[in-house]
């Protein structure tokens, strides 16, 4: 999918970025899911729960479900600004192979970040090799300009999702 390519961090800079880095802990997400964050792509293995270290800011985190004949949905993600330390859980939909809605309960997500050193082995590091990119496309766009540009449902989707018309005699777009 994308490069391999990583940069070296120092021991100092990776304590600090553990400390003040975001984490986003996504749970359920099947195997062979193709799953990103900015600018960087994977395929998700059998033990993948999520990424750490991910510097304070706005971050669009993507995926597409992957069926058992290894056919791929439209891409589809989300923006979301990390503030320092935070950690964010999201769950994955089975039957919908999609981002649950469902509202985490905070003794749930309390839990999970207690938990954080036994979880560290399945938390993938942010690709710092593309955050410098990052940075200087998003620096500019405010909470605000997010809010007025993504869609209500806080999903972004590289194709339309479409609806069926009540009535077949009624105008192609619905609405």
């Amino acid at each position: 999918m994308s490069e391999t390519q990583s940069i070296e961090i120092d021991q100092e800079l990776a304590r600090k970025l553990l400390i003040e880095g975001g984490t986003l802990f996504f749970q359920n997400v099947p195997k062979k899911t193709i799953f990103g964050i900015d600018t960087k792509t994977w395929n998700t293995g059998e033990k993948f729960k999520g990424i750490k270290m991910i510097p304070p800011g706005l971050h669009f985190i993507h995926y597409s479900a992957t069926n058992k004949y290894d056919d791929v949905v439209p891409r589809a993600g989300f923006m979301y600004n990390f503030k320092k330390s935070e950690f964010l859980v999201k769950k994955w939909n089975l039957e919908t192979e999609d981002i649950s809605n469902e509202v985490i309960p905070e003794c749930e997500v309390e839990r999970l970040k207690s938990n954080l050193l036994n979880l560290d082995p399945y938390l993938g590091v942010y690709p710092f090799d593309v955050f410098i990119k990052w940075k200087n496309l998003t620096e500019y766009i405010t909470d605000e300009l997010v809010a007025r540009l993504v869609p209500l449902s806080g999903q972004i989707r590289s194709a339309l999702e479409l609806s069926a018309c009540e009535k077949p005699e009624t105008s192609r777009l619905c609405g």
